[in-house]
């Protein structure tokens, strides 16, 4: 259906790195909004859950464990019933408000 990577080689490679993951369609193409999914590059960060509710729509959980760049614990909402059924981020890269000590 989707999935979910980091990091997006294209940015990573740049000069000044890039800590964001992305969200990919079933096409392998970046979904609508798939972009800028706050990461940090190291772990397995990403988790995708479905919705209890509705068949169509996912939760994709992200974290920022070791860098100063994205810290925290982060959720986005994807919606498949989009772009004939490719998906879109519908909602994005939301702080779940927890602080990670050190």
């Amino acid at each position: 259906m989707f999935y979910a990577a980091d990091p997006k080689v294209s940015l990573w490679l740049s000069p000044g790195g890039n800590q964001l993951g992305y969200v990919v369609n079933k096409n392998h193409i970046e979904m609508e909004s798939g972009d800028s999914i706050k990461t940090t590059l190291w772990y397995q960060e990403m988790t995708i859950i479905p919705d209890p509710v509705d068949i169509n729509k996912f939760y994709l959980f992200h974290v920022g464990v070791t860098s100063n760049t994205n810290p925290g614990f982060y959720y986005s909402k994807i919606d498949l019933n989009y772009n004939s059924g490719l998906g879109k981020v519908f909602q994005k890269t939301h702080n779940y408000r927890l602080f990670l000590c050190r």
